[in-house]
């Protein structure tokens, strides 16, 4: 017999079960079945993904990569029962080489999607047997994005027909045989392969040996580039060659900004008020200039850009924006301002 993970709403109160024979047998059918086992879970309430409460890092990440890894969840914020510590008792490690994509074939639509991880966990450690969750990492079709298998960076998951060593697997959460994903989602999805490939010191564009499987496989695949499956859907599947160039642009950026500043110095920004309504003030020290001052969300997303030649006290209108938080970046010749605002309205 083979399960899948169904997600029932709230309000139902009654399950009906029919079985279907896909051709009609000459004979009335005898079905034995011994045991029929049922597994209902319900996540509760998980807080939704915070900004402010999110990780930048796992351990055993290469510190020498020039892209940073985008803003996540960790297990411990959508409550994985285990928390940050490993679910495997022993986990297995090893050398990346191929970064796999995949969805999660369930709703496109979610009031909390943390609750849709939590629940994904439960069905592949309770109902599959595996000791934790099969995916490295997950997307929400918000673009935020979930630590999955426990125990840091390379660890082994369980997502490609067996032949897992060597790949990092990502789970899109919804279906995209029925639906295409969202500009969020993908955003989110290049940045984390562009990080991963700049860990992994691959490139997004290449194709090579997966040695587990014995397949030259592109080093961005979808699962079903090695196995038997629609996964990840033909929506998303159509999408690969974009998602690999859009990856490969990103990583492409990250070595210039660091070719090009071998000593950049960081330091905060100076910013008032904060919260912000329409119009914000960054402070930057005396005798400092900027050329280049960029606005963020989370996930990484510019929404704005100026520029010019800063000097002392900038104003910045922030009227097109919509209520939440921001991420601030000034750049200078070898200097690198960065902060927070939270707009209101």
């Amino acid at each position: 017999m083979v399960s899948e993970l169904q997600f029932i709403a709230a309000e139902q109160r009654f399950a009906e079960f029919m079985i279907l024979f896909h051709e009609s047998p000459p004979t009335a059918p005898v079905i034995r079945m011994q045991s029929l086992e049922l597994d209902f879970f319900s996540p509760g309430h998980i807080p939704q993904p915070n900004p402010e409460a999110m990780s930048q890092s796992v351990p055993g990440m290469n510190q020498d990569c020039a892209c940073a890894m985008p803003l996540f969840s960790s297990r411990t914020a959508w409550s994985c029962p285990d928390g940050d510590q490993a679910s495997c008792a022993s986990p297995a490690f090893s050398t990346v080489s191929h970064l796999i994509i995949h969805h999660s074939a369930g709703s496109n639509t979610s009031a909390n999607w943390a609750a849709t991880v939590l629940s994904i966990w439960n069905y592949h450690v309770n109902i599959n047997g595996w000791c934790d969750i099969g995916y490295n990492w997950l997307i929400d079709p918000l673009g935020n994005v979930y630590q999955g298998r426990g125990g840091g960076n390379n660890v082994v998951g369980a997502h490609f027909c067996g032949q897992n060593s060597g790949t990092m697997g990502i789970c899109m959460l919804g279906n995209y045989e029925s639906a295409s994903p969202g500009e969020a989602a993908l955003r989110s999805l290049a940045r984390l392969l562009a990080w991963k490939a700049c860990d992994a010191e691959v490139s997004p564009s290449d194709t090579s040996l997966q040695s587990s499987s014995g397949l030259m496989l592109p080093v961005v695949s979808g699962h079903q580039h090695g196995c038997n499956t629609l996964c990840p859907g033909t929506n998303l599947w159509s999408l690969l060659p974009a998602i690999r160039q859009e990856s490969d642009s990103l990583l492409n950026l990250c070595n210039m900004v660091q070719g090009n500043s071998p000593e950049i110095q960081v330091h905060p920004l100076g910013v008032y008020p904060n919260p912000a309504g329409d119009q914000l003030y960054l402070v930057l020290p005396a005798g400092q200039m900027v050329q280049d001052i960029r606005v963020f969300t989370p996930e990484g997303q510019e929404v704005m850009r100026f520029r010019d030649s800063f000097r002392g006290t900038v104003a910045i209108d922030l009227s097109t924006l919509l209520p939440g938080l921001y991420l601030l970046e000034a750049a200078g010749k070898g200097q690198l301002f960065t902060g927070k605002v939270q707009v209101i309205r």
